[in-house]
């Protein structure tokens, strides 16, 4: 095999009057320095490592010195973690509608920045990130997570808080995301409601425990109206929590209010969900309080807590877990199918862009018109 000629930074000398020890110069100049070895190899092997100090050594010194000039530009470019930057961002205000954010989504972009996955990331200085280390913490995330990570970095990118981006637009990994949950079918609906016709339920007892002046019929109660009421209007699990009877319109036939989540009501057109005289909603709103809270004692009970209550009788009555939230997509779905316009399905849902309505509707399975009753129809007219 032919040897292979390396190239070093480098002259290797073997000094006769030295008892055979050997120097090494530097190609590019620089006095002769001793290996202290009389061995090649040895020699060698000392000249590659001194070098390759020298070259760290050059490199720490510009890192000082780059740091020096970010001190100077921007103290806080030197001394800011990805940690400091997420919590900036988090209890911020929202970007680009003002105003400050809501409880819950503090809470839910806490808990996304609280995920392991950043742990590798969390407490790096921004300015010793490499795409690497947002690749590495990505690499099994979900969209969600994702989307946080790449909140925060166009956060500090956006606000001056690093001096360069670290990632590119499209750098980062795409994740294909799906429903919020599943869809609650009527089958996967009228078994929990028969489940729960059984007030010793042991969650009902729990209630009652921690509400003695309670009585576990009032929740059972409250509890079937309250997920009939989510099938018939497919209002979100805390805006049925927090309808009240003067949401009630009986004059106009619509049950009208705004939504939790919007921060600027004023700029919404109200929800309003239609009441069909005779039919199975007017039936059940009669039965619920004249005034104040329709579901009051539901009200006092956090929405994560009420979703985990479905998803435990769900998981007892052998149905997919299942959460609020997908009665929502249920009454989209069924309104599409039997022929609701685009318009009402909007204003029943509460959606000021097509596109929100069309991502919950998007399952429903539609019978389109045959092209002959079409055309009889616009022969007879």
């Amino acid at each position: 095999m032919k040897n292979i000629k390396i190239k070093r930074p480098y002259k290797l000398w073997k000094r006769g009057d030295r008892e055979g020890v050997y120097y090494i110069k530097p190609k590019n100049g620089g006095p002769w320095k001793s290996t202290g070895s009389k061995d090649k190899d040895k020699a060698i092997e000392w000249a590659d490592a001194k070098c390759n100090s020298g070259d760290n050594e050059n490199a720490m010194h510009h890192k000082k010195v780059a740091e020096a000039h970010l001190m100077k530009c921007n103290p806080e470019w030197v001394t800011n973690t990805w940690d400091i930057i997420a919590k900036r961002k988090i209890s911020g205000p929202r970007c680009k509608v003002g105003g400050q954010k809501k409880s819950g989504t503090i809470e839910s972009q806490t808990s996304a920045w609280n995920n392991n996955c950043w742990n590798g990331l969390r407490h790096k200085r921004c300015i010793d990130t490499t795409p690497r280390d947002f690749e590495l913490a990505t690499q099994d995330a979900g969209p969600y997570l994702i989307a946080m990570g790449k909140q925060i970095h166009n956060y500090a990118v956006g606000h001056g808080l690093i001096p360069y981006p670290i990632m590119g637009k499209e750098m980062w990994p795409i994740r294909e995301g799906g429903k919020m949950s599943r869809t609650v079918t009527e089958e996967d609906h009228l078994k929990i409601i028969n489940l729960i016709q059984d007030e010793t339920l042991n969650s009902f007892n729990q209630y009652v425990k921690h509400n003695p002046s309670t009585t576990r019929k009032q929740w059972r109660d409250e509890w079937e109206n309250w997920l009939w009421f989510l099938w018939w209007t497919g209002a979100s699990s805390k805006d049925a929590a927090n309808m009240k009877a003067e949401n009630i319109k009986w004059k106009e036939g619509v049950i009208e209010y705004n939504r939790a989540k919007w921060v600027k009501p004023e700029k919404h057109a109200p929800v309003r969900v239609g009441i069909s005289k005779g039919g199975k909603l007017e039936a059940l709103l009669k039965k619920l309080p004249k005034k104040g809270l329709l579901f009051p004692l539901l009200q006092t009970v956090r929405s994560c807590n009420r979703s985990r209550n479905l998803a435990l009788w769900a998981d007892w009555v052998g149905v997919e877990k299942v959460t609020p939230h997908g009665y929502r997509f249920a009454f989209a779905e069924r309104a599409k199918e039997m022929g609701m316009s685009a318009e009402d399905r909007m204003t029943t849902l509460g959606h000021k862009e097509f596109l929100q309505t069309s991502h919950y509707d998007q399952e429903a399975q539609v019978i389109p018109a045959s092209i002959e009753t079409i055309e009889d129809g616009l022969k007879a007219a």
